[in-house]
């Protein structure tokens, strides 16, 4: 089963399933799928991903771009209660609103430029970036993981917009739980660059001048060695992931839940 899906309309799509561990195993395919936004999925984008088993849909975006999204085309929240007439999909998909960062605010933008450009190269500012959500977020962390665990039987779909940040975070963490290798949990962040690369460039030739476009192309980026460092400074500060998780509020329960999700 390949791991990259296509679903018309979206652009990184792919399956956390056939990963190896480290007892021997491989992640279970068909349990939870990372993808960027699905408010511009076509019908027959719908139809595949209904058809993919997807039955829960974990949105990490922040309210107003929810918000925003909902403006696109009418009919376009069918998501929150159920399948449109038009669409061939029968199933109904349940979404979880989870966003990782709150509400998304100038302030909250500022900071996270600032934390960026702090940084000599886009691994660091990449790196500080993503360990600042951790810091700041976790409850959020905790409950957007929460809503992945206690999902009901069916696939778990977890996007944001471009599905690089902060799924690619929220993935990273589970599968570090299942205990994929560093270096593999690296490999299938990076994959996200080259992903939303054609639909990025227009953003980044859209800036109004060349400092912005500079921050446009290093918000694109996905360095691997940016996440092997994130992955490197659970380690240091919170003993792993586990440690992280649990002191940001996840129960035993929860985490017990999580690895059956996705590790046979």
């Amino acid at each position: 089963m390949t791991r990259e899906l296509a679903w018309e309309a979206c652009v990184n799509v792919r399956d956390l399933g056939g990963l190896p561990t480290a007892g021997g195993a491989v992640t279970r395919s068909g349990s939870i799928v990372r993808s960027d936004t699905v408010r511009g999925l076509t019908l027959d984008g719908w139809a595949a991903l209904s058809a993919y088993g997807i039955a829960t849909i974990v949105d990490l975006r922040s309210p107003d771009e929810v918000a925003a999204d909902r403006s696109l085309r009418e009919g376009s929240d069918w998501l929150v209660d159920g399948v449109p007439a038009e669409s061939p999909a029968e199933r109904h998909v349940r979404t979880v609103g989870a966003p990782l960062l709150g509400a998304w605010t100038r302030e909250l933008e500022a900071f996270f430029d600032r934390v960026a450009a702090a940084e000599a190269d886009p691994v660091g500012s990449t790196r500080a970036v993503y360990l600042a959500i951790l810091g700041l977020f976790s409850a959020n962390v905790a409950a957007a993981l929460t809503a992945i665990a206690d999902a009901p039987e069916g696939g778990v779909l977890v996007h944001c917009q471009a599905g690089k940040d902060r799924t690619g975070t929220i993935c990273a963490l589970v599968l570090m739980l299942a205990e994929v290798e560093a270096e593999s949990i690296a490999d299938d962040y990076a994959l996200s660059g080259p992903n939303i690369a054609p639909l990025h460039d227009v953003w980044v030739n859209e800036a109004p001048d060349e400092a912005e476009r500079d921050r446009r192309r290093r918000i694109g980026l996905a360095p691997r060695q940016a996440m092997l460092d994130v992955i490197g400074e659970l380690e240091a500060r919170w003993g792993g992931v586990e440690g992280y998780l649990r002191a940001a509020g996840v129960s035993t329960a929860t985490l017990s839940r999580l690895r059956r999700r996705i590790a046979d």
